[in-house]
């Protein structure tokens, strides 16, 4: 099981607007960032990343979340893989726990 303090340093510095800096219509707005949602086809930018960096909603199909469930959905993981992505990208070492399996487990 990935331990909490991993989760929690991964929740800490990995942002979403780094993570879609390279998405169609990307850019700074207001104290946050826009881009066109990465979930579904629109022509002008409805995806929000609040100025935090660490959750988004998009007003066009109403998704939202933080990094960890933009990972699992843009990339199809599960929690767990989607916590390992992200800390491996960030250089954030992993640490497990012993106890059950968190797979299910939803951030």
């Amino acid at each position: 099981m990935i331990s909490q303090r991993t989760i929690d340093q991964v929740k800490e510095r990995v942002l979403l607007s780094e993570l879609l800096a390279g998405e169609p219509g990307f850019r700074r707005q207001g104290s946050g960032y826009s881009c066109r949602c990465p979930f579904h086809d629109e022509k002008t930018p409805s995806f929000h990343i609040r100025d935090d960096g660490r959750s988004y909603h998009c007003f066009g199909c109403g998704v939202s979340g933080n990094v960890f469930s933009y990972i699992m959905e843009k990339r199809g993981l599960s929690f767990p893989d989607a916590v390992e992505f992200l800390a491996g990208s960030a250089g954030i070492p992993i640490e497990y726990e012993k106890g059950n399996d968190n797979r299910a487990y939803r951030e």
